[in-house]
């Protein structure tokens, strides 16, 4: 398989590689031998010196939960190989919809704490065209489920900063936001200057002259 990475990366050096699979989070988190065989394989790649950039696990979840201390457990014996960790399917397919939601807002705040995730992938929002109907946010008639409610608290509510304040005497402003893409309108009088950023793990500072 280390053979397979560097292939891709010969024909195409750009893409960052991930490798994929599925049962390592779900069901409990119990499927021991298929987290075992996933590390294996993990790691003869990186062995192989293969040019792996990260770890998706797939989240797909039905009836046997997997407890928020499991997962931690699992992501952090896979964060030992220093990869950005990839949540790349997430639905939640349970017939009680209280509990999708309350799962749906418990796993996201786990894999939002924990820190080697760095990317989230949902499969699939609306019931008219999910592969697992019962999973959707969204119902036939676009009406909100109780996981969608969840889902977008979380995001555009507790993780989304939005924040209007006043420099110091030397025009200094100093944040603690979440990462992610912003604009930043700046003003001083009549004038008015509108800029991009994007807050990463490492911070930012930036210096903004209007005209």
């Amino acid at each position: 398989m280390a053979a397979w990475f560097k292939k891709a990366a010969e024909h195409d050096p750009q893409p960052t590689l991930y490798i994929n699979d599925y049962s390592i989070l779900s069901g409990g988190g119990l499927d021991k031998p298929h987290q075992d065989g996933y590390f294996n394989i993990i790691r003869k790649i990186i062995d192989g010196e293969a040019p792996l950039g990260g770890i998706g696990m797939q989240g797909h979840f039905g009836a046997q939960l997997t407890p928020v201390s499991k997962l931690w457990q699992i992501l952090d014996r896979f964060s030992e190989f220093k990869k950005p960790i990839h949540i790349t399917e997430f639905d939640i397919d349970i017939d009680d919809e209280e509990v999708q939601a309350a799962y749906t807002r418990d796993f996201l705040t786990a894999i939002f704490a924990h820190p080697s995730i760095d990317g989230f992938m949902m499969w699939g929002f609306w019931e008219g065209r999910h592969w697992r109907p019962r999973a959707a946010m969204f119902r036939k008639d676009w009406s909100r489920k109780p996981n969608a409610d969840a889902f977008t608290d979380l995001v555009f509510n507790k993780w989304w900063t939005n924040e209007t304040a006043i420099t110091d005497a030397n025009g200094a402003i100093a944040l603690r936001s979440f990462k992610g893409d912003y604009s930043i309108d700046v003003s001083i009088g009549e004038l008015t200057q509108n800029t991009t950023a994007t807050l990463t793990r490492d911070g930012l500072a930036m210096t903004i002259v209007l005209p």
